[in-house]
């Protein structure tokens, strides 16, 4: 899989949001799992995390104006 751009969000109110440009597979695994595992994260076996595939705005009328706009599966850290 090919990883355009991924961003990591802060776990705290007032931090930057961190961002790299297409990151290898392994290091995008290794940002992802310890973003997740971390104490202050939300995240646990009783609400699993997300990833999520956005629609820009403007191409939702487009492509189909009854796609939904946001498209969920589940996130799987060990693979």
């Amino acid at each position: 899989m090919k990883i355009q751009k991924l961003t990591i969000t802060p776990l705290e109110n007032g931090c930057p949001s961190f961002f790299t440009l297409n990151p290898s597979t392994k290091d995008a695994a290794m940002m992802i799992s310890q973003r997740l595992s971390h104490e202050k994260s939300q995240y646990n076996a009783e609400r699993p995390a997300r990833a999520l595939r956005k629609m820009p705005k403007w191409l939702k009328e487009f492509v189909n104006p009854k796609a939904l706009v946001v498209k969920e599966r589940k996130f799987d850290i060990n693979g």
